[in-house]
């Protein structure tokens, strides 16, 4: 992925109704084998987020594209996670990888 296309990604570019992709802490952007976007909204360092999710997007043309949508959202969570305070530890990640293209 090309810096042109990496800041193409920037939240007010992606909007759509149901599928809209949000940004409120973005750490982390992967491909698949397909060449989609997998955009990591998990940053928690305050611990107190209960809304982590990917995003999987069609990689966007800056040059023809004005918006995108998520093909996908898949929402995450920490099971061992019972409280959302700042205290907590170890409920933040700071980045993603794709093993074998998924």
């Amino acid at each position: 992925m090309d810096k042109k296309s990496a800041d193409y990604v920037d939240p007010p570019a992606i909007a759509s109704h149901e599928r809209a992709v949000t940004h409120i802490d973005w750490e982390d952007i992967a491909t698949d084998r397909a060449g989609n976007l997998i955009i990591g909204d998990f940053g928690n360092n305050w611990k107190n987020r209960q809304d982590l999710q990917l995003y999987v997007i069609k990689e966007p043309n800056p040059f023809q594209t004005l918006k995108t949508e998520a093909i996908k959202k898949i929402n995450l969570n920490y099971p061992d996670q019972a409280e959302h305070l700042f205290n907590a530890t170890n409920f933040d990640a700071e980045a993603l990888f794709v093993k074998n293209g998924k």
